[in-house]
């Protein structure tokens, strides 16, 4: 082999590279390396190192609406080549991305990531669940220790992002933002320090408790290992804003400040569930909430994207009441079809927004009597690609497939009992083709 391949091919195959943060003079660099030389604009073969990886530097100066290569060269000897543009740019092209596996193990699933890279997007948002580092984690419930309590696992789990095989390309052609859900939080369906338990009814109803440090080691590992925007509060979550052109995003953190999930439900003297949350309960916090109100507000740019882990669809609230009126549901699993309790069920709805009203209602009646226009949701969780144009849901909404899950049943069962979600189809649901908004 030519010895004039052998940096392509390392390249290609093992990129370390992460570039994020990107403003119109900005960008920051992660490489999962301890020692190495960068290119970049006025950087000539510049060293670099850290005690341990990875690396993270922000370079400055740059000029806005360029496109800037850069080359890495790895303390093995590896270089990894790379390129992407600062705002503004006209038309922006954005891929969102979510509930991803490392190795997915539906081979077609790995033909997405070539279809994204045709698109050659500006910038790729991740809207959490990649690689669900939590499924390793058995016997809950009772059990609350879950893979961040292990540091060293952890930081493992962001290497393996960087060394992800189908993500080369995609790194190495654009800049990339993330935020965590519940998968790559702490664990399924958990909040600020709890995990909300309704999959089984041999243990009780409710929000289980888990140590503060898990919480603590997300924050703490998505600060060091991910090149991010600035984050407004970080004892409060890892959320920010950044802006490309006349769009701004707003990336929101719905876990680590999340209150209350399963305190939504109240049970009768008869066993039966009833839809009551309480209005102190919050899927963002009362410091987020008021950040966002007031970012919304004081944003000079036309569009402004709300970016959440969990859809936001107000509707959805009236399918969690309808489900609970209901002593079951038939389902069809894996094993067959079976009857399945309708606490189960409303349960895993109200991890969105719709089990926070409160929020929801804040959020939309703010807009509207501060006149602020131009605002849109893009959420991921549920393993499906769909789109609501906003008369439903109450925003306009794109909700991301997922890269390596696919999921139907909740949004047939909506189907079934007559619930309208997402009036513009998508994934499974009413077309294969998005209808225009």
């Amino acid at each position: 082999m030519s010895h004039q391949l052998l940096p392509l091919l390392f390249s290609a195959i093992w990129a370390q590279v992460i570039v994020g943060g990107v403003t119109e003079t900005t960008a920051s660099l992660c490489i999962w390396d301890t020692l190495a030389t960068l290119t970049i604009a006025h950087w000539k073969d510049r060293l670099v190192k850290a005690s341990e990886p990875p690396i993270s530097l922000t370079i400055d100066s740059l000029l806005p609406h360029t496109l800037y290569t850069y080359q890495v060269r790895l303390s093995e000897g590896k270089v990894v080549t790379g390129s992407f543009h600062t705002p503004p740019i006209s038309p922006l092209r954005v891929a969102f991305i979510s509930c991803h596996e490392l190795m997915p193990t539906n081979p077609a699933m790995s033909k997405i990531y070539k279809v994204i890279e045709k698109h050659h997007p500006h910038l790729v948002i991740h809207l959490g669940d990649w690689g669900y580092p939590d499924t390793t984690e058995p016997n809950f419930p009772p059990r609350t220790h879950f893979f961040p309590e292990r540091w060293s696992y952890l930081k493992s789990v962001y290497e393996k992002r960087y060394k992800s095989p189908q993500l080369q390309s995609l790194f190495q052609l654009t800049p990339w933002a993330y935020v965590y859900d519940d998968h790559d939080y702490v664990a399924d369906n958990t909040g600020r320090n709890y995990r909300a338990q309704y999959r089984t009814l041999s243990l009780p109803i409710g929000d289980y408790p888990f140590n503060p440090t898990l919480r603590q080691n997300a924050i703490r590992a998505y600060e060091l290992f991910f090149p991010h925007y600035p984050l407004i509060d970080s004892n409060e979550g890892i959320f920010q804003s950044f802006r490309w052109g006349d769009v701004e995003f707003f990336l929101l953190d719905n876990r680590s400040a999340r209150t209350g999930t399963m305190q939504v439900f109240e049970m009768d003297d008869m066993g039966r569930y009833s839809f009551r949350p309480k209005p102190e309960i919050s899927i963002i916090g009362n410091r987020q909430r008021e950040w966002l109100l007031n970012a919304l507000k004081n944003s000079q740019s036309s569009w402004k994207v709300v970016l959440s882990g969990v859809t936001y669809n107000r509707n959805l609230q009236f399918l969690i009441k309808d489900i609970l009126s209901l002593p079951e549901q038939k389902l069809s699993l894996v094993w067959g079809l079976y009857k399945v309790p309708s606490i189960l069920i409303a349960g895993f709805i109200a991890d969105t927004w719709a089990g926070y009203p409160a929020d929801q209602d804040t959020l939309l009646s703010w807009c509207w009597s501060q006149d602020i226009r131009g605002v849109l949701f893009i959420s991921g969780d549920t393993h499906i690609g769909t789109l609501e144009d906003g008369t439903m849901g109450g925003f306009p909404e794109l909700m991301t497939g997922g890269l390596g899950k696919v999921e139907k049943r909740s949004y047939r069962l909506a189907k079934i009992r007559g619930a309208s979600i997402f009036n513009r189809g998508g994934q499974g649901i009413s077309s294969r083709r998005f209808l225009p908004c």
